[in-house]
């Protein structure tokens, strides 16, 4: 969760040193508007260059500023006891979503089989059942092709979802480890956006 960490760095520091891939710099985030900049500047860092360089880096720049990520991912997500005694409600559904949310079409075809494979053994592990459901870290066409479409399907995932928006047509059932998604995120939390987006309507402007 990169995206946490930079932002608990920016949140927290009025500068800090960084290496965008031409040497160490001073990046200023004192404000609001450098705070803005200096994690869109880390965002794209990750997104272009080796993702897990670029977040040991982030890693290693909050550090310094006695910000721990794993702490922040401890914060934020269930522990193992926790999951088991969700699995127990026969309403809950668990998906798969890779061991390290690593773009997967900037990875080996070895480790996309990896990161897809061993994120199902471990939610099995913990839910007592195999996930039926597998989420694309990104989800957007940069982050998912049909490389990775298959490779859901060949990992025995029947149906997988991107966060390209859209909702379900006949075609879909052509392909279902591409399905698109309603991304109901924190912008879109009232009852009129919902219907309006599952309704499909504002998906034929895009």
């Amino acid at each position: 969760m990169w995206w946490q960490t930079a932002a608990a760095l920016t949140r927290k520091a009025s500068s800090f040193r960084f290496d965008f891939g031409r040497g160490v710099e001073v990046v200023k985030s004192a404000t609001a508007l450098q705070k803005v900049a200096a994690f869109e500047r880390m965002s794209a860092f990750v997104q272009k260059f080796d993702e897990d360089l670029a977040v040991r880096r982030i890693d290693d720049a909050a550090d310094v500023h006695r910000i721990d990520p794993t702490a922040i991912v401890d914060n934020l997500i269930m522990g193992e006891a926790e999951l088991r005694d969700l699995a127990g409600d026969p309403l809950v559904h668990f998906g798969a979503h890779t061991m390290t949310h690593v773009n997967l079409r900037r990875v080996s075809a070895e480790r996309l089989q990896r990161e897809i494979r061993e994120s199902a053994d471990v939610v099995e592990r913990y839910a007592g059942r195999r996930p039926q459901s597998f989420c694309y870290p990104y989800g957007f066409p940069s982050a998912v092709s049909d490389r990775e479409i298959s490779a859901a399907a060949e990992a025995g995932f029947p149906v997988a979802v991107t966060t390209q928006p859209g909702v379900l047509s006949a075609a879909s059932s052509e392909r279902p480890t591409g399905m698109p998604r309603v991304s109901l995120n924190g912008s879109f939390q009232k009852k009129h956006y919902v219907k309006a987006l599952i309704s499909g309507l504002p998906f034929r402007f895009i």
